[in-house]
């Protein structure tokens, strides 16, 4: 807190008080004016005294007045016995005028900080308060948070569960139906009559049973071409060895007819389907 004044009051009529007068029957109104500078050097002091045992404190005064040493003490002297406008301590020395207004300053000053501190107190109160809310506020919400995650996380694991089992038990039947429909094929071909024709081409040459499909393709081709032709040809795709033997021999034959038909023989390539 600061502890001097930069402005004081006084009376507008102060210069027609008995003291001022006897200032100014000795020194004249320049007396009264050195006064008033040396009440100013006085507010502006720590604590509104001013010490003028500290030597920069005097050169200050003496350059001010244009005094000599011996001449300020004189002068002094005069305001603090003679005018008693001057209270002298030693070497403290201050007024009344100064001090009156430095203490209804410093006890303003008191009051108010006094009051800022208080107010000060109160809104750090009021800002912790709503930090603790703030933070609660923020822990309420972080724990709904988290039990929603841990809800949704239950509720995809149990979907997940759910999804697996389901998969699972769709897998198997499908893969039960599957089971029993070759079982059921296998069951269909077995029962069905292959021509012995047929068979025998399929034993001599491929080297085992047709099945429905390919028994059907190979007795239409018996009757389109013939035994020999088709014997021929699949002597020739066996050695091929390919994907779809029935196909492959239909493709030779057609080859091989072709071949007859023109009456001029060529080479020619097979594209196995």
């Amino acid at each position: 807190m600061k502890n001097n004044i930069d402005y004081y009051q006084h009376f507008a009529t102060s210069h027609e008080h008995p003291k001022f007068k006897l200032l100014r029957s000795e020194y004249g109104w320049a007396g009264e004016g050195m006064f008033w500078a040396l009440n100013n050097e006085i507010a502006k002091s720590e604590n509104c005294e001013l010490d003028i045992s500290r030597k920069f404190i005097l050169a200050n005064l003496l350059d001010l007045f244009r005094m000599t040493k011996e001449d300020f003490e004189k002068f002094l002297n005069f305001l603090v016995e003679e005018c008693e406008l001057i209270i002298r301590n030693g070497d403290i020395i201050t007024t009344e005028i100064v001090q009156e207004n430095f203490g209804k300053v410093i006890e303003k000053r008191k009051k108010n900080k006094s009051f800022y501190e208080k107010k000060s107190i109160q809104k750090n109160s009021v800002t912790e308060n709503e930090i603790q809310s703030t933070e609660n506020e923020i822990q309420s919400t972080e724990n709904i948070q988290s039990k929603v995650k841990k809800s949704k996380v239950k509720e995809n694991k149990e979907y997940i569960q759910e999804k697996s089992f389901n998969l699972k038990t769709s897998s198997s039947s499908n893969l039960k139906l599957i089971s029993n429909r070759n079982k059921e094929k296998e069951e269909d071909d077995d029962d069905f009559p292959i021509n012995s024709q047929v068979q025998n081409i399929w034993i001599r040459t491929v080297g085992k049973n047709p099945n429905l499909v390919q028994a059907e393709d190979t007795q239409s081709l018996l009757r389109q071409y013939g035994e020999r032709e088709v014997l021929s040809a699949f002597r020739q795709a066996a050695r091929a060895s390919p994907k779809n033997i029935t196909a492959y021999v239909k493709k030779i034959l057609q080859n091989e007819k072709q071949e007859l038909k023109n009456e001029n023989p060529r080479e020619f390539f097979i594209v196995e389907d």
